[in-house]
């Protein structure tokens, strides 16, 4: 059924009460914790980025302040959100980019949120500037050596030496959220980090990514085909499922994982706020996030059904759906087997998306059918993480305590009302 400009703007109103009840439920809670301290930032950093996103969106004055309230906390007890853990401290680093970039564009920063910014503008130059490991050698100097190394190494010993992974990527894309925000300031030694950084992004963007917009190809946004093909989560991903006594099956061009190029829709848009001012790169940008959508859609997304009521990914971003991470360290003596990973969709996002129409009215269906069978959850959790996680982000139960149902209607909402949505925000 085709709506009306004025059904639609009940059915916008309605599934915005619904949130605002979900997030009264649960996010405001939450908001009160502790939430950048190691046990929950990298959960944290995820599960609410895409609700910070939506409330910049919608404009919503009462949640902007509980999340400013929350972010005015992380300023005072921001040494305590500097781990040993790598990956979460710049995941949340990210986060707290975010916050500053949405927040800065939506009425600017006041004196808590500027002293917040000089500390993460600091954190990012200092870990750019620090001794970085890699596989099987000594550091190398800086981030910006290793990374330099990785894109101009072409024939590493180890197909993944050259991978750029996640830290590295949230890194480039914090530096990017900060540099669009005029009232920062900077010293001799942090401008030049930034340039490198910059320089660094435009490369890998331009060299990095398998990019067609032909609606016939199989690889409209692929990030580094091929550079995990010997590394030991992807080692048996040609295989079909999980037997015992499997072995493993390499695929030479394998793309990385759907769990986590969800992560991809927002940081091209941190990535464009280093380019705004360069209309030749912002147009290839833009490009990407085109590709980046068609990928998902027509690769990666999969479609509900009468036996499988909810939507699915395939495991992989280049429409494989092998086998994950067999005998991961936090999965114990299993692995993810086909669609085992679209748990990320409830979690993830992929509401970013530049477009994903038919993903949007899947979850719509889904909702509309109230409670998840048993057999999509366990889907959906696969084989679980034995990691301590806060009590709301635990699986399976947060399937059924209403943050996974926040989190796919934001994703609705971002991906169907673009037009309806206040410009704010990025």
């Amino acid at each position: 059924m085709t709506l009306s400009c004025s059904e639609e703007t009940v059915e916008v109103e309605t599934q915005h009460q619904v949130i605002t009840e979900l997030w009264e439920q649960n996010v405001e809670g939450l908001l009160l914790e502790s939430l950048w301290l190691q046990r929950d930032k990298y959960d944290s950093s995820s599960i609410l980025m895409m609700p910070m996103i939506w409330v910049f969106k919608t404009e919503d004055v009462n949640k902007i302040k509980e999340i400013s309230e929350f972010f005015s906390q992380v300023n005072t007890y921001y040494h305590e959100t500097l781990t040993e853990s790598r990956i979460s401290n710049t995941q949340f680093q990210y986060f707290i980019s975010q916050y500053l970039i949405l927040k800065y564009k939506y009425n600017g920063l006041n004196d808590t949120e500027l002293e917040l910014l000089d500390k993460v503008q600091q954190w990012t130059v200092s870990f750019w500037n620090d001794p970085a490991w890699l596989w099987g050698r000594e550091p190398f100097d800086s981030m910006n050596e290793r990374i330099n190394w990785k894109l101009a190494e072409l024939n590493p010993e180890h197909s993944y030496d050259r991978a750029i992974f996640d830290e590295e990527l949230f890194l480039l894309a914090t530096a990017a959220n900060l540099q669009q925000i005029d009232s920062i300031t900077l010293t001799e030694k942090q401008e030049y980090s930034f340039s490198q950084i910059k320089e660094i992004i435009w490369l890998m963007l331009s060299q990095e990514i398998k990019l067609s917009l032909d609606t016939s190809s199989s690889n409209h946004f692929n990030f580094q085909k091929g550079v995990w093909t010997e590394y030991r989560d992807y080692a048996y991903a040609g295989q079909s499922e999980i037997i015992d006594g499997m072995s493993k099956a390499k695929i030479h061009d394998i793309a990385t994982d759907s769990s986590h190029m969800h992560r991809w829709p927002v940081w091209l848009k941190s990535f464009k706020q280093m380019f705004l001012h360069d209309e030749n790169k912002l147009q290839l940008i833009m490009k990407l996030e085109m590709a980046l959508a068609l990928q998902f859609n027509n690769y990666v997304y999969v479609k509900s059904d009468n036996i499988f009521p909810a939507p699915r990914m395939n495991n992989f971003f280049d429409g494989r759906n092998g086998v994950y991470r067999y005998l991961y360290e936090t999965q114990g003596d299993s692995g993810y087997g086909p669609y085992q990973l679209s748990g990320t969709l409830a979690v993830g996002w992929y509401g970013a998306l530049l477009s994903a129409d038919s993903f949007a009215k899947d979850i719509l269906k889904m909702l509309n059918q109230g409670q998840l069978p048993a057999h999509v959850i366990s889907t959906y959790v696969g084989p679980n993480t034995t990691r301590d996680k806060h009590p709301l982000f635990k699986w399976p139960d947060y399937f059924n305590n209403g943050l996974a149902e926040l989190n796919f209607r934001i994703t609705y909402d971002l991906l169907s009302n673009h037009n309806v949505h206040a410009s704010s925000g990025n």
